[in-house]
């Protein structure tokens, strides 16, 4: 082995990814972010607690700078393509999509603050511990907020659950497929 080998290897053991599949990857994130805040904004003036009202517009604007911050991120690593299309990724943004169908408020509430919110923070934390912490430091600048503010929408969020009606039977099944859809993904 060369002197130069032994010091600097080829395979780094932060070097997972490189420029265009994180790129890909933050393009997957950044589709799921913009389901939720399409879904939190149309469930909004149909959800009636006061506490509910006033606090999902601020998870709402969460959203929404994590999802720009993704976007941004996403044309930095594929410059000069400008292009983001949902492409392979539609299997993985569906549940998230599917949010804003929920059959009722209270289905809606469980399948974000128990299913979708916990499955995003899941996300980033993996994206977090494989990500080259210098080639993509200014991704993990701004996931790591995105990740602290998931686990606390989703505490949030189950507090609201603890004074909320059960769950029907259709809005039960309905919470369980999309909870099949998360686990096979």
């Amino acid at each position: 082995m060369t002197e130069s080998r032994r010091y600097l290897p080829g395979e780094q053991p932060r070097a997972h990814w490189m420029r265009l599949d994180s790129a890909h990857i933050l393009k997957r994130f950044f589709f799921c972010e913009r389901a939720l805040v399409r879904a939190m904004g149309a469930w909004l003036p149909l959800l009636a607690p006061l506490a509910v009202k006033t606090e999902l517009p601020l998870f709402l604007w969460q959203s929404a700078q994590t999802a720009d911050a993704l976007r941004t991120r996403v044309f930095e690593l594929r410059y000069p393509s400008r292009l983001l299309d949902l492409d392979d990724d539609a299997l993985v943004v569906a549940p998230f999509e599917a949010l804003v169908h929920a059959p009722a408020p209270v289905a809606f509430l469980h399948a974000l603050g128990l299913h979708l919110l916990p499955a995003l923070g899941t996300a980033y934390q993996r994206y977090l511990e494989r990500a080259d912490p210098i080639a993509d430091g200014p991704t993990q600048r701004f996931l790591r907020l995105a990740l602290a503010e998931k686990a606390e929408q989703a505490r949030v969020v189950q507090s609201w659950l603890d004074s909320t009606v059960p769950l029907s039977a259709d809005e039960a099944r309905w919470l369980g497929a999309l909870g099949a859809g998360l686990e096979r993904l």
